[in-house]
This record gives C-alpha cells, structure tokens and sequence, in this order.
C-alpha cells in the first residue's frame, strides 16, 4: 500500500508531467470507452480552461467487507455517470482506488 508521501510525490510528477505535455481531459465517449486508469493523470495540475466541477471516488476493489468503500463507485458505476460535455482525469492513483477529477470547460 502507498503510504501519503509516496502519493504525494506519485501527484508531483504526474501534475508536471501533464503540464509539459499541456494534457486536456478526455471528453465525453473517450472517457466512457477507456478504463479509468487509461484517462490522463493530472495529478494537481489543473489545465486551462478547464474547471474541476465534481470528483468520483472509484474502486478497483470489490466494496464487500470495506463499509469506507460505501461512497465510492465501481468503474462500470462511474461510466454512467459520464456527461457527453464534460472532462475526466486521474487526480490521485491508489493502489485499489482512484480519483477521477469531472471538468467543465470554461471560456
């Protein structure tokens, strides 16, 4: 299990990395058609013209036994509630969770 540092450092060098690239979220069917952890991470990089509106919780774990799982969706529940108009990216990459950042883009 990554310890918060480890996290910490994980979300430093993947914000930079997604600067340098000037990474933009998948938008809409390209975020419905790819496993989360294919959606670009972002880290705390927070590109231009783009408002983070919503964060899901998303586990890659069964929720059975783990009641702090009870907030968190299932990848396939996520995938519903993906909205045609706006942009998904990893914020945060656990070993058995993520957290997708939904954004809005903004003029």
């Amino acid at each position: 299990m990554f310890d918060i540092g480890q996290i910490k450092k994980m979300n430093e060098r993947a914000a930079l990395e997604a600067l340098q690239k000037e990474l933009q979220p998948f938008v809409g069917s390209a975020a419905r058609d790819v496993k989360c952890t294919q959606l670009p991470n972002f880290g705390n990089y927070r590109p231009k013209h783009w408002k983070l509106v919503n964060v899901h919780f998303v586990s890659r774990r069964l929720r059975r036994n783990r009641p702090w799982l009870k907030l968190s969706q299932t990848e396939k529940e996520f995938k519903t509630c993906v909205n045609s108009q706006r942009g998904y990216a990893l914020l945060e990459m656990g070993e058995d969770d993520l957290t997708v950042g939904e954004f809005q883009k903004i003029s």
